[in-house]
């Protein structure tokens, strides 16, 4: 069912985008309203809604809808609950042996790597 939905989901957002880049933009028509024979007022009401505005519409309502219902099915860590209630119980754990380890590395110094790089030339033999 997740996997469904979460495929929905994806699928309506998409077209939506496709759908929204297809519509024009309300100033689009500002050039041919000041020539003449103007279809639509910038500002004022601009008559009824096209089959792209009422598609974008529902599948804005569409996308909400799945978006909703993937909050509901999702599934949940494995210790289940809260943000918070995971917290507490991180808060309350002891500490790992890790940083322990980390600490005696640092102690012991490493023995230095041979360089492939050549040691310079002695200064006294050069001018």
């Amino acid at each position: 069912m997740y996997t469904l939905l979460l495929v929905v989901n994806i699928a309506v957002a998409l077209v939506m985008v496709v759908v929204i880049l297809l519509q024009q933009g309300r100033g689009a028509e500002m050039g041919s309203s000041f020539g003449g024979g103007a279809r639509g007022s910038l500002v004022g009401i601009s008559g009824s809604t096209n089959l792209l505005s009422r598609t974008t519409s529902v599948l804005a309502v569409v996308f909400f809808a799945t978006a909703l219902a993937l909050g509901v099915v999702s599934p949940t860590p494995e210790g289940g609950g809260t943000l918070d209630e995971l917290l507490a119980e991180e808060e309350l754990r002891p500490p790992t042996e890790e940083p322990a380890a980390a600490e005696e590395t640092e102690e012991t110094p490493a023995a230095p790597a041979e360089s492939e790089v050549p040691a310079p030339p002695d200064a006294a033999g050069e001018q």
